[in-house]
C-alpha cells in the first residue's frame, strides 16, 4: 500500500549586529585620562548587542513509500527489457539471486521439432526456477515455475504465487478464450505487463492443484505469440493443457 507523509526542513537565519564591546552583558568601566594639569574620569559604557529576530522557513516536501516489493523483484527487475531491446544468452545467464545452475550455457532441446529449440535452466530453491528458451542466437520465452507436496503445502506454502514475481500495479489483465478460472483446482489468466520506462511484456499465469501437489507457472515473453511457436509445442505443453488433455483451441488476445 503506498502511503506519504510530510517532511519538514527548518532553516533558520540569525543576523546579529554587533556594536561596541564583545562582551554580551552590559558593563561599564572607568578609564583614566590625564591632560595638562588635570585629570579626567571618562566613562565607558558597552552597547548590549542587537540581535535580529529568528526567521523560520518550513518546507514540505512530499515522499512517497513503494509497496512492498515481490519475493522475486530482483529477477525480474532484471529481465524486464529496456525500450528496444532483446534478452540475450549471456545476460540471462547471470539472472541474480539463483540458487544453482543446471544449464548455464544453452543447450539444445532434442525434443523440440528439428532441434530448433535451445534453453538454459536454474533453481531458485528447493521448490522451483526458471527455464528459458529461444533459438540459438537468443532466448524468446522465459518461464518460472515451481512445485510442492500436498501435504507439505498445507502445513506451509512455499509454491511461488503472482505476487511473489511482480508487482500488482504494473499487471494489466488481458482477457482471452483460452481463460480457466471458474475451475477451484485449475486456474489459466493472461496479463500485459508494464514496468515504467520498460518495454511492455506479456503473461500467463497457471495454477493448478491436484491430490500429490500443486504447481505454478508464469511465463514471460514479448507477445502472447511467442508462447504458441512451434519449436515450443513440448516445452509449454501445458499451456495447451488441461488435466493432462491438449485443447486444439486457437488462443486469442482482448489487447
Amino acid at each position: 500500500m503506498k502511503s506519504s507523509h510530510v517532511l519538514s526542513l527548518v532553516a533558520i537565519s540569525s543576523i546579529i549586529a554587533l556594536s561596541g564591546c564583545a562582551d554580551n552583558k552590559k558593563a561599564e568601566a572607568t578609564q583614566e585620562v590625564t591632560t595638562e594639569g588635570s585629570t579626567v574620569n571618562k566613562e565607558v559604557v558597552a552597547v548590549e548587542p542587537v540581535v535580529a529576530e529568528d526567521k523560520v522557513v518550513v518546507i514540505e516536501e512530499k515522499v512517497v513509500e513503494e509497496e512492498n516489493p515481490p519475493r522475486f523483484s530482483k529477477i525480474t527487475d532484471y529481465i524486464a527489457l529496456t525500450l528496444n531491446d532483446n534478452w540475450n544468452w549471456e545476460t540471462l545467464s547471470n539472472t541474480p539471486d539463483v540458487k544453482e545452475w543446471h544449464n548455464q550455457i544453452p543447450v539444445q532441446d532434442r525434443y523440440s521439432p528439428e532441434g530448433f529449440n535451445y534453453y538454459i535452466n536454474n533453481s531458485l530453491d528447493s521448490y522451483g526456477g526458471i527455464f528459458a528458451q529461444g533459438n540459438e542466437l537468443q532466448p524468446n520465452a522465459i518461464t518460472i515455475n515451481s512445485i510442492q507436496d500436498a501435504a507439505e503445502y498445507k502445513s506451509a506454502s512455499a509454491v511461488y504465487e503472482l505476487e511473489d514475481i511482480f508487482k500488482k500495479s504494473e499487471l494489466t489483465r488481458v482477457k482471452s478464450n483460452c481463460d480457466e478460472e471458474n475451475d477451484s483446482l485449475f486456474s489459466k489468466r493472461f496479463y500485459k505487463w508494464q514496468k515504467e520506462d520498460r518495454q511492455p511484456l506479456y503473461v500467463y499465469a497457471i495454477r493448478e492443484e491436484a491430490d500429490t501437489g500443486i504447481t505454478t507457472s508464469y511465463g514471460i515473453a514479448k507477445s502472447f505469440e511467442d508462447f504458441y511457436k512451434p519449436e515450443y509445442k513440448n516445452a509449454l505443453e501445458y499451456l495447451r493443457s488441461k488435466n493432462g488433455e491438449i485443447s486444439s483451441i486457437i488462443c486469442t488476445f482482448d489487447i
